[in-house]
């Protein structure tokens, strides 16, 4: 009976573990604000992201989201607000995309999303969508809206995070300087 209860009181134990261990992951990787993974979490996984992609001869494709005008909404609204408007761009963003896309708040007012099995064509319509989707958002009245640079590795071409990255945020760039609230697509080299 002792021994019985000895094990049964090591499993619950153990079982503590295991879920404790689990909350601090999720800790550990996760946007408390945003809900979104944080940027440790990006750079953690995206090599093996990329590097399954590249072994299973698959495309993936990359968003780099910029809200656009942000920091006037910390400046005129105040911090709660902006705080707010990151919270439910952040739900829209974890709510958009599926199971297996790395949907990450990279810094400040940009987010960043590797898309697994997605092709540069899928990519740009899914951008424009969520495009659209962060406009209608209306955040405590406000209206928002995004510039969206997007980046994809076809089959057969070999790049890492940091080029995928770059390119995307080339294109967040260029959207900027075309006039903020559009999806520009940058080709890897």
């Amino acid at each position: 009976m002792v021994r019985i209860a000895n094990l049964i009181t090591n499993k619950r134990l153990l079982d503590k573990v295991h879920d404790i261990r689990r909350e601090l992951f999720a800790l550990a990787t996760t946007d408390k604000l945003t809900g979104c993974h944080n940027r440790h979490s990006l750079m953690e996984f995206s090599d093996k992201f990329i590097s399954q992609a590249l072994r299973h001869k698959y495309p993936v494709s990359m968003l780099v989201i910029d809200l656009d005008h942000f920091k006037a909404i910390n400046d005129n609204h105040g911090h709660a607000v902006g705080d707010i408007v990151l919270e439910l761009t952040g739900k829209l963003l974890n709510d958009s995309f599926r199971e297996g896309d790395l949907v990450s708040r990279y810094g400040g007012e940009e987010f960043v999303v590797l898309m697994t099995h997605c092709n540069g064509e899928d990519a740009r319509l899914k951008a424009e969508s969520l495009r659209l989707a962060i406009e209608d958002l209306k955040p405590n009245g406000l209206s928002i809206t995004t510039s969206i640079g997007v980046s994809s590795m076809e089959v057969g071409v070999e790049r890492d995070f940091e080029a995928m990255f770059h390119a995307g945020d080339e294109g967040v760039y260029k959207a900027k300087e075309n006039g903020r609230n559009q999806v520009v697509y940058v080709g890897l080299d």
